[in-house]
């Protein structure tokens, strides 16, 4: 036989002067449990009220821990580029995560839709392809950025994350080539992802890449190739 239990909300019920006060019937039938002198009163001090699972003969009380808000004593600029996310902090140096996997999601499911196109007899057959491989990279895509976004966390977990606010309306010019390179970025998606799991600071796009990240000064472009080089403190770059 299954046992009978019921959950109950936290707008089913009222926790007030160590007591709590559960709706059965509005204005008519309640059910109180007194907790003053529970014997794990001093074991969950500070901690809030969850939902309630009412049960035969018992009730059993779920708790929400308040999080401790860690100290932030670290900064990381990222420069999103098609291929690449790299990094900069005085702490790690310079850090480069490779994003030509996710470039390669979204290539690979261009190709397949075009094939598709090409050999489907039907409109209709052709919508319902394409429709089910934008779906999967969508979906290949999203689980890419999540990952990503995990593993920054979980490697730098106290420093704040500094992203240029990028606009893909204003990169856009009459390359079709680059045009589908562009649309191709899960930029907003990657810096949307990272805020839900650290700290985020949008900066201004505007002259980051001819600003030093060490000490502010100005990057000037060397003959070798892409190799930059501060004015003010020498440090170089690619």
């Amino acid at each position: 036989m299954r046992k009978l239990f019921v959950r109950v909300k936290e707008t089913l019920y009222r926790y007030k002067d160590g007591r709590i006060r559960i709706t059965i019937k509005p204005g008519e039938l309640y059910l109180e449990f007194d907790l003053t002198k529970a014997w794990f009163k001093n074991r969950v001090e500070g901690y809030y009220l969850g939902e309630l699972i009412l049960k035969e003969g018992e009730l059993l009380i779920t708790f929400r821990v308040p999080l401790k808000e860690r100290k932030k004593f670290e900064y990381i600029g990222w420069d999103l580029n098609m291929y690449s996310l790299n990094g900069f902090s005085l702490k790690y140096g310079w850090v480069k995560i490779d994003l030509s996997r996710l470039y390669h999601v979204h290539r690979v499911h261009e190709i397949k839709r075009r094939k598709a196109q090409s050999i489907a007899s039907k409109k209709r057959s052709v919508e319902l392809v394409v429709a089910k491989h934008g779906e999967r990279e969508k979906n290949r895509a999203k689980d890419f950025v999540h990952k990503l976004t995990k593993e920054l966390t979980n490697e730098f977990p106290n420093a704040i994350h500094g992203f240029e606010d990028l606009n893909k309306d204003s990169m856009y010019n009459r390359s079709k080539k680059h045009n589908r390179d562009i649309n191709k970025q899960n930029w907003k998606q990657i810096v949307r992802c990272m805020s839900y799991k650290s700290e985020v600071k949008l900066v201004n796009p505007r002259y980051t890449s001819s600003t030093c990240p060490m000490c502010g000064g100005r990057m000037i472009k060397l003959r070798k190739g892409r190799v930059v080089r501060c004015t003010k403190c020498g440090i170089e770059t690619r």
